[in-house]
């Protein structure tokens, strides 16, 4: 406990070792075998790499991370498709990943602070998959590649960026223009009804974790993550981060979400204010809308139901599937 050296060494070496269990089974033809460890290194890299905040280790690790990723990717049938979504004179990059032949409905799953566009295929993709959905993960601005590669930080009006992820499955042949849904997880519970009030292409709208306001629900309600978060927003000290932060709210925005929403939140949440949930569910206008609070009777009732995460995604990917 405490020790972040001994946290990234020994995980560190878990990944370095089950990678080698994959290399060693893609060499002898089991392909299958092979996947399923590339994506547990995957898992024990990214673990590693987490609390590397100014540490020069950092970028190695998560490029070894990502290279994990990747050879799994290459191994699914048909493969995970690589995609870079173009954006103010940049791109974003992330995964494509089919729901079958033909065209159907998609779904943006969108991660929450400093999360992995490929770590969210673990976090539902598959339920989406299963209910018909092509999903798009992406690293939107302070998430993933896009902040560790091209400094990309995040920022206050996420429907910039989550439009250009519209522009991009609007333009797939697989995709119904007109059936695209978006689930935001966690700080994707800010981002996600930002997107929401001013573009009207997203159809139904899940928000999986409330975040009504970043300084006074996350950063003061959970000091534990203030470096994490003055990472992803590019700031140098806490002053600056407050100061970046101040935008950073939902006020006078939810009166424009015209699509069904769904609020999902644990009652018990210690990283975000459990009455952030109740203040966005409120403020919504749109009839068709949802609150959830997960209990310790219901189980869930931890952040983004990390405690009892499976019944959460399936209530929540039942209820996108019947509205898109």
């Amino acid at each position: 406990e405490g020790d972040m050296e001994a946290w990234h060494r020994e995980w560190f070496n878990l990944a370095e070792a089950v990678g080698g269990f994959g290399g060693a089974a893609l060499e002898q033809g089991h392909r299958m075998t092979a996947r399923a460890a590339f994506l547990r290194s995957f898992n024990y890299y990214r673990t590693s790499e987490f609390f590397l905040l100014g540490d020069d280790r950092k970028i190695p690790t998560y490029k070894k991370c990502i290279g994990q990723f990747e050879k799994a990717a290459a191994l699914f049938d048909p493969p995970l498709e690589r995609v870079e979504v173009p954006y103010e004179g940049t791109s974003l990059p992330g995964w494509f990943i089919r729901a079958g032949e033909g065209k159907g409905p998609a779904c943006i799953l969108l991660g929450g602070a400093d999360t992995l566009g490929e770590e969210l295929y673990f976090l539902g993709s598959r339920e989406l998959i299963d209910r018909g959905m092509h999903v798009l993960l992406i690293d939107g601005p302070g998430q993933g590649a896009s902040l560790r590669l091209r400094s990309i930080f995040s920022r206050p009006d996420y429907e910039v960026p989550i439009g250009a992820m519209l522009d991009h499955l609007q333009g797939r042949p697989e995709v119904d223009p007109d059936r695209i849904g978006l689930v935001g997880r966690s700080a994707g519970g800010y981002y996600g009804p930002r997107a929401a009030a001013f573009d009207r292409r997203i159809k139904a709208l899940v928000l999986w974790g409330a975040n009504y306001d970043w300084t006074e629900d996350v950063y003061d309600f959970y000091p534990a993550i203030q470096r994490q978060i003055q990472y992803l927003m590019g700031a140098k000290d806490d002053a600056e981060c407050r100061e970046i932060l101040k935008p950073f709210t939902l006020e006078g925005v939810l009166k424009d979400v015209r699509c069904p929403v769904l609020v999902s939140h644990g009652a018990e949440d210690r990283i975000v204010r459990p009455e952030s949930a109740a203040r966005t569910f409120e403020e919504l206008t749109v009839e068709d809308k949802t609150l959830k609070m997960w209990t310790p009777e219901t189980l869930g009732e931890n952040h983004c139901q990390t405690d009892n995460m499976l019944n959460a995604v399936r209530f929540m990917f039942d209820w996108l599937a019947d509205r898109v």
